[in-house]
This record gives C-alpha cells, structure tokens and sequence, in this order.
C-alpha cells in the first residue's frame, strides 16, 4: 500500500504563488505526484496544476531534474553535477546543473579552488563535466 504524504496546508485556490511556496516547503524541489499530494489537487485540478508547472518552466522559476521532477531555480542542491558552458567577462567558469533530462536551473559561476593540489590532473575547462559542492 502507497505511503500517504500528510498535506502541508490547507489551501485556497490553485495558484503559482501557492506552487512554488509549496515547492519550497518541500525542500526546493519535488516530483509530480508529491506536490500534488502536498497541494491536495483534485481530479479536476491535475490540468491545472500542469499548466502551472509548464507555465513556471517556461519563465524559468522552475527547472526540471528528471522526467517528473521540478525544483525551484533559486535553490541549489548542496552536491552536483555541473556542465562547463562558457567563460564570464573576468575568464571564470559558467556551468549548469546537469539532471536526468538536461542542463537546468540558473547559470553557476565557478569560484577558484582554495589552492589543494591536484598532481597530475589537468585543470578544467569549457565543455567538461565536474562534481560540485555548494559551499
């Protein structure tokens, strides 16, 4: 038997405000059926709550990291998976999060390392792929 998420709140109309709020409460990102849950949608209301999500992608608020799954664009997950894209004015390094379904979220400027030393490996660069933490 499925596990019950108990609703975050009790709620007024459907709305994106009322979405991304919730997004929020759950941790900056969450999967289809969890917000709806947490939302207490109904069956007349899933079409909404999907023009929502679209709507909120579209402008950028929202990112998807897998095939069901949103998260907020402002929150960053603490640990990463980041595609090197471009250089900024000052040669840092810009990436985006890379998900199940592609690169999402806003672009990240990578900091310089704190000077460890990596022996023997090359620095990197634009087009590659790199693990990072949200320090």
């Amino acid at each position: 038997m499925a596990k019950k998420s108990k609703p975050i709140e009790p709620r007024g109309p459907l709305t994106r405000e009322l979405v991304l709020g919730v997004i929020e409460k759950l941790g900056g990102q969450a999967d289809k059926q969890t917000l709806a849950r947490a939302l207490q949608v109904t069956s007349e209301e899933r079409k909404a709550l999907r023009a929502i999500l679209k709507e909120l992608e579209d402008e950028g608020a929202l990112g998807r990291t897998g095939r069901r799954k949103f998260a907020s664009a402002s929150a960053l997950p603490a640990t990463g998976v980041i595609d090197i894209i471009d250089r900024d004015a000052d040669g840092e390094l810009l990436g985006k999060l890379r998900g199940e379904d592609g690169l999402f979220g806003p672009m990240i400027r990578m900091a310089p390392g704190d000077g460890r030393s990596m022996a023997g490996q090359a620095a990197i660069g634009l087009g590659d792929r790199v693990l990072a933490r949200n320090s």
